[in-house]
């Protein structure tokens, strides 16, 4: 993989970008005197109110990158400070920042002592991601989530996805499995993915393009031991920092050690469906000095589960291993990022369901621990895309692979202050990865049918069957068994799934310069930032899609079937249990270039008021080709219904060359009340860029989005509670969809504009031995205005977005026993429409309950934990294949 991967940078950097990552790399073995400045040191200690040590606190001198983390005593020692006056803050987790000024000469040594207080929700921690510059929640001028690494831990997350849901403003569709899952920000209507939100890792995106189909980009990252905090901005100065993500940008920073050699490692063992034992994940994160101005960090995972649903077969198998070496230098320092994933994770949909309005599983097929992905499905022989009439050119597939990507990745971040006001900042990526995606699917058609119903459907649909005489189902994996397949189990029900293949094979390089200018003096104080930005994302792109018939049970197997005519013929309907071989074959290739440049201006008018603005101008290029496609018999018989019409490659390929421009702007203000209350605001205007998807079949002109978004809040930290109330507006404009719809259920295109009023709330209270904690979401997200290509199909306005749900409240308490703290959670999640015309199935609302208890003694801590303890069925996506205007509904739903 790596050495694909260093192949990948000469490809995708070109020289100058070689050269650019080549001269990051040589700055590690440039020596720290090279950089110096005059300077002297900064000793002392770190307590809590009582007076107890802080191990682990983090000291730094305001305005460089020069610091220091407290032993096991809670002291500390800072070489290299700068002279004349400077300010010294202390850092820790659950505690409040505090800062100190002195006045340090060349040579000396002060010695600066803190006394840290408790912070509740976190409010002095610092945050760098959406920021011009470091600041802290109270600070800043956005809506904005962290997670440190203790919290990280008391998530009991198991992928991702869990992580987001502790961020007000977010809806995750998470029940596909631990990875390919769907993120709604603020009410903003997408068909799922992470569309209008970016996921970063140590400042840079995972994957460029957060908009690929069966690309979720959750679907290329892993959280474990060695994630520092999770930072979480909605809105506000995402349209300024991110490409096409106005919404959100969520960023997982690394460990990076520090002066002491310690680590951690975790063991976690558990249950898989129906409480079989089956889950065994082992973390571990270990950091220190490697030699004097050097630090190291590496950590991962490596799990092994069977899944809280049974296909028969290991549901998540794999892990991901992250390492980090910094050069510390008298005025920056230097840092390498290297990361290898290769894990392989299961899709659980689809899930067949009765009853919509209190949905429960069918007889004989559970809807807790069941699933249509199955190990009689899972090695296959199929058809190619190259077939031919005559030479069908078979391929084997595997539904074992699941989502499968294997990534490497490369950073070099260099970070320097040139003089006392100007600072550089410069960051490096490459990444390649190839990912598969193996999964069986719900179709636009789907439905449950008896097996009698299921052969009526074949023969209402095919011309060349005259009426039914007679049929014979049989087990695809038992050809000749006199058994009768729909007669066994819980129920006679038959379906056909999807058996989807699609890989895609990601190479990226990134680049982004950003110079800041302190302490202007001008009617106050100005931090003036300018940043360059450079990306680019190839990617080659092959979807292979085939139809499944199958029984509907707790194991699901393929079936065959005969159909017999009135005129005697006889038909086969499926091979191998296929009913369909080659439903849609797409192939392309394509790369992405995006440069950008931004500005931003941070106002301190006075020590209560900052305002700030912000503006951004991009341009995205997208060139590739796009293979077409045709339509063959394999062995030119009508009475093989299997194979007729299977699409294929034509071996035609169409170009595109499409370029788009587009700007963003953002202005804010944080006015501080008192050291414990400040207000907020924020305006921004940011957009959505088309992406490689639009081009799948050759040449288009894809519109951009436009999203306005508006935001107020206010802010408190006290020792015993924490408060971030934001009130927020969200419009998108112009919006395209396209659906089938009319009396002849034709597709037709439109542009819907949407609008989404809301509050979030995250709370966190203390009293005595009691820690609550309360995140909620209210919204009312609606459609304002649709246009139908001069057609009318159903009025939109006034209607609920989509899969949009208007309440999300959990609550979080948490009790110290004193041997143990005990905690749950119970999660609230308001009912959903399947489709925008709101005249369809209706996903009802639900509980969630979730508990842990856990307790440590010396270094040891160990935690029982327990998710979903009341089997509740929530339906979280519905079938989107159904259609946006028109929606799936009746008895039985998937």
């Amino acid at each position: 993989m790596f050495g694909q991967l260093l192949r990948s940078v000469q490809r995708q950097l070109g020289r100058a970008g070689g050269l650019a990552l080549l001269f990051g790399l040589a700055l590690f073995f440039v020596p720290p005197e090279g950089w110096a400045q005059d300077s002297g040191s900064i000793t002392g200690t770190v307590v809590d109110q009582s007076g107890a040590a802080l191990p682990g606190a983090q000291i730094v001198v305001v305005g460089t990158r020069r610091g220091s983390t407290t032993d096991a005593d809670g002291q500390y020692t800072i070489e290299g400070a700068p002279t004349g006056e400077i300010q010294v803050r202390a850092r820790f987790v659950g505690f409040k920042s505090q800062t100190e000024t002195i006045e340090l000469g060349a040579g000396e040594t002060a010695t600066v002592d803190f006394t840290l207080v408790s912070d509740q929700l976190g409010m002095e921690e610092v945050v760098v991601t959406g920021s011009f510059s470091e600041r802290s929640k109270m600070e800043s001028s956005v809506a904005v989530t962290t997670l440190n690494s203790a919290k990280l831990e008391q998530q009991n997350a198991q992928s991702i996805s869990d992580l987001m849901k502790a961020v007000p403003g977010l809806w995750v569709e998470s029940s596909g499995g631990q990875g390919g899952n769907n993120v709604f920000v603020r009410g903003l209507p997408s068909a799922g993915k992470l569309t209008f939100a970016e996921l970063n890792h140590n400042g840079l995106p995972v994957l460029e393009l957060n908009d690929l189909d069966f690309g979720n980009t959750d679907q290329f990252f892993r959280s474990d031991a060695s994630i520092q905090t999770m930072e979480a901005v909605r809105g506000g100065t995402a349209s300024i920092f991110a490409a096409s993500a106005p919404a959100a940008i969520m960023n997982f920073r690394s460990k990076t050690g520090g002066e002491e050699l310690g680590g951690t490692i975790k063991i976690e063992g558990g249950t898989a469906a129906d409480t079989r034992p089956g889950r065994l994940r082992t973390d571990f994160n270990i950091g220190g000095p490697m030699g004097e101005n050097w630090q190291f960090n590496v950590g991962g995972f490596y799990r092994f589960d069977e899944g809280v649903r049974n296909p028969g077969f290991t549901a998540n198998k794999g892990g991901q291993i992250s390492a980090n070496v910094t050069r510390i230098l008298d005025n920056g320092y230097i840092r390498a990022y290297g990361r290898y994933m290769n894990d392989r994770n299961i899709f659980y949909l689809p899930i067949p369901l009765q009853n919509p309005d209190d949905p429960e599983g069918i007889p004989g097929f559970d809807a807790n621990y069941s699933t249509m992905t199955s190990l009689d499905a899972a090695t296959v022989r199929v058809p190619g895309p190259n077939s031919t009439p005559g030479s069908p050119n078979f391929l084997s597939r595997d539904l074992t692979e699941g989502i499968h990507p294997e990534l490497g990745s490369f950073q070099v971040d260099f970070v320097l202050d040139i003089t006392d006001q100007l600072s550089l900042e410069n960051k490096a990526k490459v990444m390649q990865t190839d990912m598969t995606f193996n999964a069986a699917f719900s179709l636009e058609s789907l439905s449950l049918q008896s097996g009698q119903e299921f052969v009526n459907t074949v023969a209402s649909r095919e011309d060349a069957i005259s009426g039914v005489s007679g049929f014979d189902y049989s087990f695809a994996s038992r050809p000749g068994a006199s058994s009768s397949p729909v007669a066994e189990g819980g129920n006679s029900f038959v379906t056909e799934v999807g058996w989807w293949h699609v890989s895609n094979d990601l190479r990226g390089f990134i680049e982004e310069l950003e110079l800041t200018y302190d302490e202007v003096e001008l009617a106050g104080t100005h931090s003036f930032t300018a940043g360059l930005y450079f990306s680019r994302t190839s990617r080659d792109e092959l979807w292979h899609w085939n139809n499944t018939l199958l029984e509907v049970e707790d194991t699901p197997r393929m079936l065959d079937l005969t159909i017999t005519d009135n005129t005697g013929q006889t038909f086969q309907v499926t091979q191998d249990g296929f009913t369909q071989y080659g439903t849609v074959h797409n192939q392309s290739s394509g790369t992405t270039t995006i440069a950008a440049g931004y500005f931003g201006d941070e106002w301190q008018v006075n020590e209560s008021l900052r305002v700030d603005v912000g503006a951004r101008l991009e341009k995205s290029v997208f060139r590739g080709r796009a293979g077409g496609t045709r339509r063959i018999s394999l062995d030119g018989s009508m009475s093989t219904l299997y194979n007729n019409g299977v699409a294929v490659s034509n071996n035609k390929f169409q170009t595109f060359n499409h370029s788009e421009t587009e700007w963003a702007l953002s202005g804010g203000f944080n006015y501080s009340l008192t050291e414990q209350y400040a207000v907020f605001g924020r305006f921004s205007r940011g957009y959505h860029m088309p992406d490689l998807d639009d081009f799948r079949g050759g040449p288009a002109d894809p519109p951009t989005l436009s999203v306005l978004q508006g935001e107020v809040g206010v802010k408190a930290t006290t020792p015993n509670y924490g408060l971030f109330i934001t009130g927020f507006w969200s419009e998108l404009q112009d919006q395209e969809f396209s659906a089938q719809a009319g009396t002849n259920n034709s597709t037709v295109s439109f542009r819907a504009d949407s609008r989404t009023p809301g509050v979030e709330i995250e709370f966190n209270g203390e009293y005595r031995n009691l820690t609550t904690q309360v995140t909620a979401t209210l919204q009312d997200p609606s459609f304002t205005d649709t246009n139908v290509d001069a057609q009318t199909v159903v009025d939109l306005s006034e209607s609920r977005i989509q899969r949009q749900p208007r309440y999300l409240v959990s609550v979080n308490p948490r009790y110290d026993l004193g041997f143990a703290t005990a905690s749950a959670e119970v999660r609230y999640v308001d009912s959903r429409f399947t489709n925008a015309a709101n005249n369809a199935l209706e996903l009802p609302d639900y509980y969630e309950l979730n508990a842990s208890l856990s307790t440590t003694q010396g270094p040891v801590t160990v935690k029982l934990a327990g998710s979903n303890l009341t089997n509740a069925v929530g339906l979280t996506e519905g079938n989107p294949r159904t259609g946006i205007l028109t929606g799936g509904g009746g008895g039985n739903v998937f």
